[in-house]
C-alpha cells in the first residue's frame, strides 16, 4: 500500500507545480524533509455469524393445480380404402348328368353315362356310372375283338361335425381274345381263344370334409375286389390305405400307411402282401420347398424289408418362370394278377409273381415362360424284379412274365404352348435306357414314346378340333427260333372334332390311325388299323 500512496503524492505535487501562475518561479530554498510519509489502514472488526437451518418435515406439501380443460377439434376426412379389383373368371357350369353314345368301324358300339347328385340338403351325395366299349375286326383278322363293360354306384354322407363317410359297389366284365396266331394256317373258334375277366369290387372311405382346430387332414380307404377268368384262375385283394397331414402354418407333416394283400388262386394259393409306411415333413418358403422322409416297406413274397429315402428339394427362381427340383424316393409296384392282366391282357396264368422294388433318383426343371409351360426331368431308377414279357414257347399266343434286376435311365420332357389365340400345341415324351443283369433287352417294354397334339377352339368355343400323333419305338422280342428281333415303330395319327350345337347337346367324330399303321404292341398282335367313331353327347 505504501508504493501507490507515494506515487499518488508525487503526482499531486507535480500538478501543484504546474498550476503556478506563469512567470512566477518557486523560491529557491532548500526543503528539508522531516519525516518519511507512511500510509496505514486501520484493522477492521470481524462480526461472527451463526446460520440456522430450517426444520425438516416429511409431510408432503398440499399442492393444488388449476388447469383448464382444452379440447382440440380436429376436422379431417377419414381415408377411404378401396380393394384392388380382381379379374372375374367365368366358372364352368357344373353338369350333373353326362352321356356319350356312338358307333364306329370296324363294328364298335360305345356308350357312357354318369350322374353325380352333388351334396344334397340331407348331406348325402351319390354317383352312378356306366361304360361299354367294344370292337370287332373279325372280318379282317380272325378273332380280333374286345369288349369292356362296367358300372359303379357310390354314395357319401357328410356329417355335421366335419367328417364324411362313403362307399361304393362296382362290377366289370372285360373280354379279350388270343388272336395272335397265323390264321392263314390255323383257325380257332371264338370260345377256344376267348379270355374273360370278371371283377366285383366294394369299398369304403372316411375323411374330414372341413377344416378342424387341429389343422389335421385325414383319409382312410378300404378296397376289396374279386377277379376271376374263364380258366378257373382268380384273385382276391384287400387294400387298406390311410393318409394323415398335419399343417404347421406353411409347413406340414405327412404320414402314409398301407397294407396291400392279394390272394392268387390257381392250382394252389399264393399270398402276396405288401405293408408300408411313408412319413415325411415338408418345409415351404417363397423360393424353395424341401421334403425329408422315408419309405419303409415289407415285401411278403421275398420276405425282404425295403427302405428308401423320400427327399426332394425345389427352388423357385426368376419369379416362378424357372423351377429346379431334385430328389430320391422309393416304391414297391405290386405285380398282382390284376395289375399284370390290365397291362398285358394276353398274359398267361402264372404263379411266379414277384413285386418290383424301385429306388428313384431324379432332377429336373419346370416352369412357365409367358404362356408356355415346360418340364424336363432325368431319372435314374434301380429296379429289382422288373417284369418283362416273352411269348410262351409252347403257345406263342400267350405271354409269360420273367423278372430281372435293371438300371433304368429315363429322360422325360413336356411342353404346352399356345401358338395363336385358342390354338394350343403340346408334346409329352419319355426315353428309356435299360441296363439289365441277365436279359439282353427289356422284352416288350417301350424305349421311346412321344405324344404330339394340337387343339383349336373356334366358333365361339362351340367347335373343338384336335390332331394327335402317337409315336413309339419298336419293342424287342424273341422269335420262335430264340433270335432277338425288334417290332415296327408306331406312328398313329388321329383327328377329332367336337361340336356343341346347343348348351346341352353335341356331336363328336374321331378318326384314328390315318396312316393305317399295323404296329404290334405285343408280338403277333397287330393293331386295328384305320378306324373311326362318331356319335352324340348330352349333359344336364
Amino acid at each position: 500500500m505504501k508504493k501507490p500512496i507515494l506515487i499518488f503524492g508525487m503526482l499531486f505535487l507535480a500538478l501543484a507545480i504546474f498550476a503556478q501562475p506563469p512567470g512566477e518561479d518557486l523560491p529557491d530554498e532548500n526543503v528539508e524533509v522531516e519525516k518519511q510519509f507512511e500510509a496505514e489502514l486501520p484493522e477492521t472488526n470481524k462480526y461472527p455469524t451463526s446460520p440456522v437451518l430450517p426444520t425438516v418435515t416429511n409431510t408432503p406439501p398440499n399442492l393444488s393445480y388449476d388447469i383448464p380443460n382444452k379440447l382440440l377439434n380436429l376436422e379431417y376426412d377419414p381415408p377411404k380404402i378401396k380393394p384392388l379389383a380382381m379379374p372375374k373368371q367365368k366358372l364352368d357350369k357344373v353338369y350333373r348328368f353326362y352321356a356319350k353314345a356312338g358307333f364306329g368301324l370296324p363294328a364298335s358300339p360305345y356308350a357312357e353315362a354318369s350322374y353325380n347328385s352333388g351334396r344334397l340338403k340331407n348331406n348325402l351325395a351319390y354317383d352312378i356310372g356306366f361304360l361299354h366299349h367294344s370292337a370287332n375286326n373279325d372280318a379282317k383278322i380272325e378273332n380280333q375283338r374286345f369288349s369292356n363293360t362296367g358300372g359303379r354306384v357310390g354314395a357319401t354322407y357328410y356329417m355335421p361335425m366335419g367328417m364324411a363317410a362313403g362307399g361304393y359297389v362296382s362290377y366289370g366284365l372285360k373280354q379279350e381274345h388270343y388272336y395272335g396266331y397265323n390264321n392263314a394256317d390255323t383257325s380257332f373258334t371264338r370260345e377256344a381263344v376267348q379270355q374273360r375277366f370278371s371283377e366285383i369290387g366294394v369299398g369304403g372311405t372316411f375323411f374330414n370334409s372341413l377344416e378342424n382346430r387341429g389343422s389335421l387332414d385325414y383319409k382312410a380307404d378300404l378296397d376289396i375286389y374279386n377277379l376271376s377268368d374263364n380258366f378257373d384262375v382268380g384273385e382276391t385283394g384287400i387294400d387298406l390305405k390311410a393318409n394323415v397331414v398335419k399343417h404347421f402354418d406353411d409347413n406340414f407333416l405327412t404320414v402314409n400307411v398301407g397294407n396291400l394283400l392279394s390272394i392268387y388262386n390257381d392250382t394252389a394259393n399264393l399270398n402276396n402282401n405288401v405293408a408300408y409306411v411313408n412319413p415325411s415333413y415338408t418345409i415351404v418358403r417363397d423360393v424353395f420347398k424341401f421334403k425329408v422322409g422315408a419309405f419303409l416297406a415289407s415285401d411278403g413274397l421275398d420276405g425282404v424289408f425295403f427302405a428308401a429315402p423320400d427327399v426332394e428339394l425345389g427352388l423357385n427362381l426368376a419369379g416362378g418362370t424357372i423351377g429346379l427340383f431334385a430328389g430320391w424316393n422309393g416304391s414297391i409296384y405290386k405285380n398282382s394278377f390284376r395289375h399284370q392282366t390290365n397291362y398285358n391282357p394276353y398274359t398267361n396264368s402264372f404263379t411266379n409273381i414277384k413285386n418290383t422294388r424301385i429306388q428313384n433318383r431324379f432332377a429336373g426343371v419346370r416352369g412357365r415362360a409367358g404362356t408356355v409351360q415346360y418340364e424336363g426331368k432325368f431319372s435314374w431308377k434301380s429296379a429289382q424284379n422288373l417284369a418283362l414279357y416273352l411269348n410262351d414257347s409252347t403257345d406263342y399266343k400267350k405271354f409269360n412274365t420273367v423278372y430281372d434286376t435293371a438300371q433304368i435311365y429315363n429322360i422325360h420332357f413336356g411342353v404346352e404352348a399356345p401358338i395363336i389365340k385358342k390354338l394350343v400345341f403340346s408334346i409329352d415324351g419319355n426315353y428309356n435306357i435299360f441296363d439289365l443283369n441277365n436279359n439282353a433287352r427289356a422284352w416288350h417294354l417301350p424305349e421311346f414314346e412321344a405324344n404330339f397334339g394340337l387343339r383349336f377352339l373356334t366358333l365361339d368355343d362351340k367347335l373343338t378340333l384336335k390332331a394327335e400323333l402317337y409315336s413309339g419305338s419298336g419293342m424287342a422280342y424273341l422269335d420262335e427260333a430264340g433270335e432277338e428281333q425288334v417290332l415296327n415303330a408306331l406312328f398313329d395319327f388321329n383327328l377329332g372334332a367336337n361340336y356343341h350345337f346347343t348348351e346341352n347337346f353335341g356331336l363328336f367324330l374321331d378318326v384314328n390311325n390315318l396312316f393305317n399303321n399295323q404296329r404290334e404292341r405285343w408280338y403277333k398282335y397287330p393293331g386295328f388299323g384305320t378306324n373311326f367313331l362318331g356319335g352324340i353327347t348330352v349333359k344336364f
